[in-house]
């Protein structure tokens, strides 16, 4: 009876393994579609940035708090202190990922 119990516990414990091995690839395929997914956003957030910005408007966040950086609703433009490189880079400090254009 205890040979019985112990090779239970062996299939168990090797069943539990390959079904913790199968959640952990599935969390990282995951993992990888949401990064996909948040570098896809990013490039689109700064090409409609760029987009703004040659046609004139502002790329400031419509917001409004104080929190924001001044320099981005003076219409400083993606290469300039504020601007979209800067709203991106605290996104991705923040892991937001993703900056809105308002």
């Amino acid at each position: 009876a205890g040979g019985d119990d112990e090779a239970r516990k062996a299939q168990r414990m090797a069943r539990n393994r390959r079904a913790a091995a199968t959640s952990r690839a599935r969390k990282k395929e995951h993992l990888e579609s949401l990064q996909a997914q948040v570098d896809r956003l990013l490039s689109e957030n700064a090409a409609l940035r760029r987009r703004l910005s040659d046609a004139g408007l502002s790329t400031a966040d419509g917001g409004g708090g104080a929190a924001e950086d001044p320099g981005a609703a003076k219409g400083s433009g993606a290469g300039g202190p504020g601007g979209a490189d800067a709203h991106e880079a605290a996104d991705a400090e923040l892991g937001l990922g993703v900056g809105l254009v308002a």
